[in-house]
């Protein structure tokens, strides 16, 4: 666990029961890497795929029942590229959850 990732448990427990995961859906998680947050919602069963590059994504249309991106969209290249390649791959009626702690690129 990274030495901040603790203080953000209530924050991935309450995002996870709103996600709705189950082992028959699917998560797409924006990050460089498998955080904390990744194997709380593999424990749920679901398929969780993890994203670095947000911009371009090597999905199809409509592949995912949820989109999260916990302190990484800021980081993104292009923010607003990266938000509509994730519209792009979540299903109809899927959902997404986002947070950050840092300041926006400009």
């Amino acid at each position: 666990m990274r030495h901040f990732e603790q203080f953000f448990i209530p924050v991935y427990q309450r995002s996870l029961e709103q996600l709705q995961l189950t082992k028959r859906r699917s998560l797409l998680d924006f990050g460089h890497r498998p955080g904390l947050f990744s194997m709380m919602a593999a424990r749920t069963g679901a398929t969780v795929r993890v994203a670095d590059g947000p911009e371009s994504l090597p999905f199809g249309n409509d592949s995912f029942d949820a989109i999260t991106a916990f302190n990484s969209l800021q980081y993104a290249a292009s923010p607003d590229k990266a938000l509509k390649e994730a519209r792009r791959v979540l299903r109809i009626g899927g959902r997404a959850g986002y947070s950050d702690l840092g300041p926006a690129r400009t």
